[in-house]
């Protein structure tokens, strides 16, 4: 699980590069990895809203894991 703050300007919640170098996949991308990873049979996440926060989530992973990331668009990087 990953816990994302769409305003964080340390950790940037989308795909950033330095000097065009990738450096960081963003909150999608890397939970995409995570997918892939744990097996997880589809390629779109379902999403659960809560209000202030949303999660991405991918289940019937192999072994009974999950890949999930926890979206909050007002949150930076301490919350």
């Amino acid at each position: 699980m990953e816990i994302q703050g769409q305003q964080d300007s340390v950790v940037s919640y989308d795909y950033a590069t330095v000097l065009r170098i990738p450096y960081w996949p963003g909150a999608l991308r890397n939970l995409g990895w995570w997918r892939q990873l744990n097996g997880c049979p589809t390629a779109s996440p379902t999403i659960i809203s809560y209000g202030s926060y949303s999660i991405h989530l991918h289940t019937g992973c192999a072994d009974g894991s999950q890949a999930a990331l926890v979206d909050i668009p007002t949150a930076g990087h301490y919350c």
